[in-house]
């Protein structure tokens, strides 16, 4: 899936695939930034799609390799 940098994403429309779905591959750029994949900051989707993965048990499975040019970060995930 793809969220732009500039959206107010909240990755509520995951919640469903991932409540009905006991094995799930998410994958896609999505433009959250987190401390917990190793980039510089943390940004509001950041924090909202860490709440996902923490209230549903999900496993990143990216290694410390950034995925952006511009920014040093890791934005495209694989969860």
């Amino acid at each position: 899936c793809y969220t732009s940098p500039t959206s107010c994403t909240k990755f509520d429309f995951l919640n469903k695939y991932v409540k009905s779905n006991k094995q799930i591959i998410i994958v896609g750029d999505l433009n959250a930034t987190n401390y917990l994949w190793h980039c510089a900051s943390n940004n509001n989707k950041g924090s909202h799609l860490l709440e996902l993965i923490n209230n549903n048990q999900l496993i990143i499975h990216n290694n410390s390799i950034p995925t952006s040019r511009k920014s040093n970060n890791i934005i495209d995930l694989c969860i």
